[in-house]
């Protein structure tokens, strides 16, 4: 079936068909009615290919993300990915692995294909090579990214601000020495957040310690790996901020390898709040990320580009909110 006989069927000119089935609002409600019943009579589907030849659209957006492991992303791709529906978008999901190279790799190759906008949530690029790829054309929405950037449009956390508010916590609890496990180093995030530890120590006039920042990658792994560096200083620290939750499950096995006990021999401060950390023993205070709505803005952001609507702002700020359980309490 094409469009000549679902116009045939319902006895309208072709060009209203084509305005019905691009949710055009200048079709009466009676004639839309119409073309609808024809075109369920008929079974006709529109092609997609054919559509995009002719409107130069394809509805297909790119969500590039660092690691498809991390739990932190999976709302975040609920959020992208409801917006997305409500459009008549449809999703492809790029999975970089944390590696420069492949991130470079993915964005080069999608603004080789057929594609109408591109959500970033990854942190390794530059952000030259972000400006670089934005002059090219194609809508490109930025998670976290580009914040010293007034060319780029992000969605930005106030990591810094963050990471002020959980290590004050953990000095006003009466914790003195307060390691932190950082995430990726080129990463505008972790900047964010490093700055805010030494931010907080400077505010409660305690010495910045460099021995008490061990260097993350935001896997489990290296959780581990810089939660052992710590424990084996002659001072270990007796708190921790984690750069985010996923680093921090490592950072529980090891202080459990080590025959320890959160919090009563140290605490741990994640960041993220992913659906897990209430569930670890014992639940794990950590800043919460409404990643679910930063899906939504990120897919809502890039559709307004594709219709030609005002973005109004080209940053946007969250605050995370810290949410206390039982992985802190005071030094013993």
């Amino acid at each position: 079936m094409t469009i000549h006989d679902v116009a045939k069927k319902a006895n309208v000119s072709i060009s209203t068909v084509s305005r019905v089935i691009n949710n055009k609002h200048n079709v009466r409600e009676q004639t839309k009615s119409k073309v609808i019943d024809a075109i369920k009579e008929l079974r006709f589907f529109p092609n997609a290919a054919a559509r995009s030849l002719i409107y130069n659209k394809t509805y297909n957006l790119a969500l590039v993300i660092s690691d498809i492991a991390n739990p932190s992303y999976s709302d975040l791709i609920k959020g992208v990915q409801f917006i997305a529906n409500q459009d008549k978008y449809a999703v492809f999901l790029f999975d970089a692995e944390e590696k420069a190279e492949k991130e470079l790799n993915i964005l080069d190759m999608l603004f080789e294909k057929r594609i109408d906008g591109i959500m970033i949530a990854a942190p390794r690029v530059s952000n030259r090579k972000l400006i670089e790829f934005a002059n090219r054309k194609i809508p490109m929405v930025l998670y976290n990214r580009g914040s010293k950037n007034k060319d780029l449009f992000s969605i930005m956390i106030n990591d810094s601000s963050g990471a002020f508010r959980a290590v004050s916590y953990l000095i006003e609890l009466g914790h003195r020495r307060i390691g932190f496990i950082t995430g990726p180093i080129r990463s505008e995030s972790c900047h964010a957040k490093y700055k805010g530890y030494k931010d907080a120590l400077k505010r409660y006039g305690l010495d910045f310690d460099g021995k008490l920042v061990a260097i993350g990658d935001a896997t489990p792994k290296s959780g581990f790996k810089a939660m052992e560096k710590l424990l084996l200083l002659e001072r270990p620290p007796t708190a921790v901020f984690v750069y985010d939750d996923y680093s921090a499950f490592g950072v529980y096995e090891c202080i459990y390898k080590k025959g320890m006990q959160i919090p009563g021999d140290i605490s741990v401060i994640g960041s993220d709040d992913v659906f897990y950390a209430r569930f670890l023993n014992p639940p794990l205070t950590t800043l919460n990320i409404p990643y679910y709505k930063i899906g939504t803005r990120l897919a809502r952001t890039i559709i307004r580009f594709l219709k030609g609507t005002k973005q109004m702002k080209r940053k946007i700020f969250i605050n995370p909110e810290l949410k206390i359980r039982g992985s802190t309490t005071r030094p013993s």
